[in-house]
């Protein structure tokens, strides 16, 4: 299974010219690569199906910060809400969502909804620690 987290011109290649089976985002990189406003949920929902669509990409993973997360791919969407909590730090987010996303289940298709919230706890959990130096 090919994953990419990448931003910019990256992004912009390998979106238009690759094949991936897993391409996280965050909403702003969606909105980014899309050109749409992502205003909503229902925004967000559209813009990521709309990936999905192109065949190039099999899922989307979009991590919707405090809002929770967003996974589509040929079934449909699957929505997380985020897990509360005092967030000390975001850095290595991104990375934490995504390598928690991969570790359980890395050749099943699709989580189900409990698995994704599942990836939540883990990475609010992670945001909990160190913080600032």
């Amino acid at each position: 299974m090919f994953a990419l987290d990448c931003s910019g011109e990256a992004l912009r290649i390998s979106c238009r010219e690759g094949r991936i089976d897993l391409l996280k985002l965050s909403k702003s990189e969606l909105g980014e690569i899309t050109h749409h406003p992502l205003t909503d949920r229902a925004s967000v929902e559209t813009a990521a199906l709309e990936l999905v669509a192109t065949g190039r990409i099999a899922r989307v993973l979009v991590s919707l910060g405090p809002n929770g997360a967003l996974l589509a791919d040929q079934t449909g969407l699957t929505f997380a809400p985020a897990i509360p909590i005092a967030v000390k730090s975001t850095v290595g987010a991104g990375d934490s969502f995504l390598g928690g996303f991969r570790w359980p289940q890395p050749s099943k298709p699709a989580p189900q909804p409990a698995s994704i919230r599942a990836r939540n706890w883990w990475i609010g959990s992670s945001l909990n620690g160190w913080g600032e130096f």
